[in-house]
């Protein structure tokens, strides 16, 4: 009986922790202040929470309940009341990290957990919410379509027939229907995240599918706004009349949009997190490395490789990105797999130098047969590869 009452007093105060560790502001702060996520946490004998708020909206009334959706989203009272059970467990629960941002009025953030989240195995699981600032109410993914039933059809039969093939025969899961409940967005990508009895990635962690917007943007909506207008969707497709400029600011950072990571980066902070795919891919003067996360999916970091000085293919701790490359990117009017030579020089100017590969070159590159048009910016230069009819089929960023 003791232990019963001392496990409920737990649950309420976990509970009472989630309630009132809500940031709040002064009426001097709310009026200059910003939609911000910040983090709350609660720890307990060996459990750690963490979990992301919102902050710094005009109306009080709307930011709780802004914060209570994400709460109910991330399954925050659900883990407060697993902590509670796991009290004198060696197995502790632990929310390994969180991610967030906010895109206009449109917050998107998720979480990771790690622990016996339902026995007393040890399991992850990753939670997500999009939650529109104006009203407070979470979005569901078909609100971004004009169609969704299209939408989703469409969507099924791309998971069945381009995505599953492509996946690696060796995952424990990879069950990429029906289309899971969670999801997160950004200007440049819709992620799927799947539930690990769905689909597991090799390192044994949630599976996703990311999903570039521009090859969806029959079933977006384009008028005034509409969810992809708020979230910049068509700005990310279509660019803004300012391509050149985006692109510039965008190598001078360092990265391509929509994928996390940037030129210099410790090749172990990406591609060891989320273990790799496959082995690197050799090519003439490195190696292509592609971590083991849906929006990798054609796209690759790419790292220095120097058998004479005793470089191994597998070996990835003190190797530095030195490129990526992406095969299924849109850059502010300029996209893969539709942007010709000439539209993205009437975009760009003339380039500052053009190669041309012959078969044999290009397959050396593991690029297909054609030409490249390099941009050469002060710290990065960036590569635009067309194919034979002139298309363009991937954006290399290299230092």
């Amino acid at each position: 009986m003791k232990s019963f009452r001392l496990m409920r007093c737990i649950t309420l105060l976990l509970v009472l922790a989630l309630v009132f560790s809500a940031p709040c502001a002064s009426s001097a702060e709310e009026k200059d202040a910003q939609p911000r996520l910040e983090e709350r946490s609660f720890e307990l004998m060996g459990h750690s929470l963490r979990w992301p708020q919102v902050t710094g909206l005009d109306d009080a009334a709307l930011e709780e309940n802004v914060n209570r959706q994400i709460a109910e989203a991330l399954g925050m009272k659900e883990l407060t009341d697993r902590v509670a059970q796991l009290l004198s467990s060696e197995r502790k629960l632990t929310v390994a990290g969180w991610a967030g941002a906010i895109y206009g009025d449109i917050l998107c953030c998720e979480l990771t957990v790690t622990g016996p989240i339902r026995d007393t195995r040890t399991a992850e699981s990753r939670r997500a919410c999009v939650i529109d600032l104006r009203d407070g109410h979470a979005i569901a993914l078909d609100e971004f379509f004009t169609d969704a039933a299209g939408a989703r059809g469409a969507l099924e039969a791309y998971l069945e027939e381009t995505v599953l093939p492509e996946l690696s025969p060796h995952l424990q899961a990879a069950e990429l229907l029906p289309i899971p409940e969670a999801y997160t967005v950004s200007p440049e990508t819709l992620t799927l995240i799947y539930p690990t009895e769905q689909m597991e990635t090799l390192a044994g962690h949630p599976g996703t599918v990311a999903l570039p917007w521009y090859e969806w943007a029959a079933y977006l909506p384009r008028e005034a706004g509409s969810l992809a207008e708020r979230l910049g969707v068509w700005n990310a497709i279509e660019g803004d009349g300012q391509t050149a400029e985006h692109i510039r600011a965008c190598a001078e950072t360092g990265g391509l949009p929509g994928l996390p990571a940037s030129l210099g980066d410790r090749l172990t902070d990406t591609a060891a997190a989320d273990g790799l795919s496959a082995d690197p891919d050799l090519f003439e003067g490195g190696r292509y490395v592609q971590p083991d996360d849906g929006v990798w999916r054609d796209a690759w970091l790419i790292t220095a490789f120097n058998p004479d000085k005793g470089d191994r293919v597998t070996e990835l701790e003190g190797y530095t990105v030195t490129g990526i490359r992406a095969d299924r990117i849109a850059l502010w009017g300029i996209r893969t797999g539709e942007t010709t030579v000439e539209a993205w020089r009437a975009l760009l100017g003339e380039p500052d130098r053009t190669v041309a590969l012959n078969a044999d070159q290009a397959d050396a590159l593991r690029l297909p047969e054609g030409t490249s048009d390099y941009y050469i910016f002060e710290h990065a230069r960036l590569r635009l590869h067309a194919d034979a009819e002139g298309v363009l089929r991937s954006v290399i960023l290299t230092q």
